[in-house]
């Protein structure tokens, strides 16, 4: 849990699918809502698994593609030769 979800109130409409999962939430007057989603299979679990809490500066409504771009706009930034399939760049 980060900082946002730790003050988070009102927690509703938990959806899942498979390992993928998310929860709506307040953080005081903003909606926001917290989003599990596993990445590429990889022998018995996953290269990755990514937890985020999304919120919109403003009170209106989380919507689907304020989620995909927000989801979109993340990148792995790290190389670990011992985990990563392939090198950077590729």
């Amino acid at each position: 849990m980060n900082q946002v979800t730790r003050r988070g109130t009102n927690w509703r409409n938990l959806v899942g699918d498979g390992e993928d999962k998310s929860i709506e939430f307040s953080d005081g007057p903003h909606n926001c809502r917290a989003v599990r989603k596993a990445g590429p299979k990889w022998g018995g679990g996953y290269v990755y698994i990514m937890h985020a809490s999304i919120c919109r500066i403003d009170t209106a409504a989380l919507r689907a593609e304020d989620i995909a771009y927000a989801l979109g706009s993340l990148q792995i930034r790290q190389y670990d030769p011992q985990g990563n399939l392939r090198p950077p760049g590729q």
